[in-house]
């Protein structure tokens, strides 16, 4: 895993957040769900984006890892960092509800 697979994954995992956030339609279907359903699905999109992004990088460009355990010890920082930077983003754009009606 390279700094390049962080960015990668992290990018995707802001871009998933700032759609639920800002787009009606996401944000309407997104809202139904408790707190502790939205960090779970949350971290389950940042954990296949994560994988998604190892698997494309095995299949695609050839450089799969010799060593298996290494392997998935990257996978779980770029999912650390991903997750860590879609937090961030998603708590500084989150929109305050209420001054919509006034």
């Amino acid at each position: 895993m390279t700094l390049e697979n962080v960015s990668v994954a992290a990018v995707v995992a802001v871009v998933v957040s700032l759609l639920l956030e800002w787009f009606p339609g996401l944000n309407g279907w997104w809202e139904r769900f408790t707190a502790a359903q939205k960090r779970g699905l949350m971290a389950a999109v940042v954990a296949v984006i994560s994988l998604a992004v190892a698997g494309v990088n095995c299949a695609a460009y050839e450089t799969c890892p010799a060593d298996w355990l290494r392997f998935v010890v990257e996978v779980f920082l770029v999912f650390l960092g991903s997750a860590a930077a879609q937090q961030g983003v998603y708590a500084l754009a989150k929109r305050e509800r209420g001054w919509e009606a006034g």
